[in-house]
Order: C-alpha cells, then structure tokens, then sequence
C-alpha cells in the first residue's frame, strides 16, 4: 500500500468517510462548490464534511482542485479527472 493511499484511508475515516474512486471519468453536473490546492486524496474528506455534496471531481488545475458535486452522475469519460463517490454508492453509471 503507497503512502498516499494509506493517507487517503486516514484522512477519509477521520470524517468518517470512504470514497470510490474512478479514474478518466467526470460527473456532468454543475459545481457546487470548489477548493483549490489539494491533492486527490484530500477531496474525499472535505466533500464528506461538506453539507450536499455527494461526490467529487479532482483534476490538477490551480495546483489540484476539488469539484464538489451534489449528485452522482451523469457520468462522462474525461481523461485526467478522478471522480470519487461518498460511500462507494449513488446514482451514476460508472464505466
């Protein structure tokens, strides 16, 4: 197990949360909100600490940015963007 993933695991449990993640995949939803800065592996956290959000969107913009997300799908293929879902669960297809 990477040193991210371990951290990944901590982090997400600290908030008592767990998120599927999908690697080349984007959720066709307007933003609900956005937190610029970040690595992948802190998104999960802060959308389950965030009221409404169901799942997120990472991408390396502005030195790596969570797209919080308040529902589950559409989902569409996009290179270079990881979707995680709160609770490994929700309302997409997932490819």
């Amino acid at each position: 197990m990477n040193k991210a993933l371990i951290i990944c695991a901590l982090v997400a449990s600290a908030y008592g949360q767990t998120c599927t993640k999908y690697e080349g995949s984007d959720i066709g939803l307007p933003d609900s909100g956005q937190v610029s800065g970040r690595q992948e592996w802190e998104c999960c956290g802060i959308c389950g600490s965030t009221p409404g959000c169901q799942a997120y969107a990472w991408n390396s913009f502005e030195g790596g940015t969570c797209w919080l997300k308040a529902g589950t799908g559409p989902i569409v293929s996009n290179p270079g963007v990881t979707v995680g879902v709160i609770g490994g669960g929700g309302g997409g297809d997932f490819p």
